[in-house]
């Protein structure tokens, strides 16, 4: 049989229209895809977009309660304070005539030390004592342990009558009923070498113990060259310096300002009164030989420190004399918002009026000096300062001033303030430095900038402008977009 040629389908070409006819799904999905892509990449700029101006505009949020513990913790860790400074700034040192051995002046609210003389020679303190004395007793009742009002029992070593001889006295006797605030007035103008035995016993349980306490508050304050081994100054084996006590004064002035106007600036103190008396008592039931130690009136004695309404802002704190200390005396003077103290151990002087004379001369002397050539000024702090934090978990920090410190500003002529607080012309004038932006990681108390306070062309101080928490380094991508976003 014949073979049946096979039947064979040609596929014809398509033709040009054929070739651009495409489905209608797959356009859409054409479509869709590239309309995705699209917004993607409008999302993607504008995200872009809107996290570059928020990296570029910092709004830091507030510190929580464990951030601010933080910073202060690493703030007193990394810039610790001295009680003293020398001023920031060069000077000429003052030649100044002064009588005492050993001599102190410094700016109250900074501590900067503006004259100094043999500061460091070891010299009894004398009845200044009794400051350190007030100084626990101040510590006592603000921790409410002990009161002003309380009735203060008075034991044998505290009586008049058993103090060495030569003692100030506030004459304290048996039998008599005395408040702790009478006898704080009695250490400060009287100088009561019994007081302080009382304040002793009462605030310790033994003068030995006070002892020891009085000791351990110097320590703490780290003044090395300070040491008491009885509490009412009478001793030569109290020692201390002008530059400590200078320290341990401006503590005590700065901790407890009212004790100032309470006690250290009375200019005369009267004791007994009649409610310090036993019922009925009468001095004349006394031997007639330690009569003087029992008065049944009041007995007024005048402050020791005579500069108490003699120099104009004089308002403390404390005399002492002892032999092998000569006249010391701690003063403080206070006029506007500017308060300097000055300490002066071993002042001259044959008798009490003559010693009394070099010590007012001294106090005059550094009175004059310090409000003619300075003038506290208190700034205000510049903080809150935003900065960007590039390749940070927050993107933002903000830069504090480490302390907002007082400055002694100098009477320079033509320049800031005249001695009598006028304006002289040019007044403080600060400047500001910080970064664009910080890398990542950030440690609280970082220091990132500085704030410079000036006088014309003398530059007072300089105080660093420090991080206020910490910022951890994020992921490389972030990192990566922060700089490009910020390097452009």
């Amino acid at each position: 049989m014949p073979k049946k040629d096979k039947e064979i389908k040609e596929k014809k070409p398509k033709t040009k229209k054929e070739h651009k006819k495409i489905k209608p799904r797959t356009v859409k999905i054409l479509i869709a895809t590239f309309s995705a892509i699209f917004l993607l990449i409008i999302a993607a700029t504008t995200s872009f977009l809107i996290y570059g101006n928020h990296l570029k505009n910092p709004e830091p949020i507030a510190l929580t309660s464990e951030q601010q513990s933080l910073l202060s913790e690493r703030t007193d860790s990394l810039y610790p304070t001295s009680i003293l400074n020398p001023l920031p700034y060069s000077t000429v040192p003052a030649e100044l005539n002064i009588n005492a051995a050993s001599a102190m002046l410094i700016d109250v609210a900074n501590g900067c030390i503006l004259y100094e003389k043999n500061a460091d020679t070891p010299i009894p303190p004398a009845s200044m004592t009794k400051l350190v004395v007030m100084y626990v007793v101040e510590q006592e009742i603000k921790t409410g342990r002990i009161s002003y009002g309380d009735i203060v029992p008075l034991p044998p070593e505290s009586w008049a009558i058993n103090q060495p001889p030569d003692s100030s006295l506030m004459f304290l006797a048996e039998g008599q009923k005395v408040s702790l605030h009478e006898l704080l007035e009695g250490l400060s103008v009287s100088s009561g070498n019994d007081a302080a035995y009382a304040v002793a016993a009462y605030v310790s349980g033994s003068v030995d113990a006070f002892v020891e306490r009085m000791n351990a508050e110097i320590e703490k304050l780290g003044l090395k060259s300070t040491h008491f081994v009885e509490p009412s100054g009478y001793s030569a084996e109290n020692i201390t310096t002008a530059r400590d006590f200078a320290a341990f004064a401006r503590i005590y002035i700065q901790r407890y300002p009212e004790s100032i106007k309470k006690y250290h600036s009375l200019e005369s103190f009267a004791y007994p009164q009649p409610w310090n008396l036993p019922e009925g008592f009468s001095s004349l039931s006394k031997p007639a030989s330690v009569r003087r130690y029992y008065p049944d009136k009041p007995i007024k004695q005048n402050n020791t420190n005579k500069t108490l309404g003699t120099i104009p802002g004089a308002d403390g704190l404390k005399t002492g004399f002892i032999d092998e200390s000569g006249y010391n005396l701690a003063y403080t003077v206070m006029r506007g918002d500017t308060r300097f103290l000055s300490i002066t151990l071993k002042g001259p002087g044959v008798g009490t009026w003559e010693g009394n004379k070099y010590r007012m001369e001294d106090a005059q002397t550094f009175t004059d000096f310090a409000f003619n050539t300075f003038t506290t000024v208190r700034p205000t702090a510049v903080n809150d300062i935003p900065v960007i934090v590039a390749g940070g978990e927050e993107n933002s920090i903000k830069l504090h001033q480490l302390r907002a410190d007082a400055i002694s500003v100098p009477h320079i002529a033509g320049y800031g303030l005249t001695p009598d607080g006028e304006s002289d012309g040019v007044y403080l004038s600060v400047k500001v430095s910080s970064p664009a932006y910080i890398d990542a990681p950030v440690k609280a108390g970082d220091h990132y900038g500085t704030v410079t306070y000036s006088l014309g062309n003398t530059v007072l101080t300089t105080v660093p402008l420090i991080a206020d928490r910490d910022v951890e380094i994020a992921g490389s991508l972030k990192v990566y977009i922060d700089h490009l976003l910020l390097d452009e």
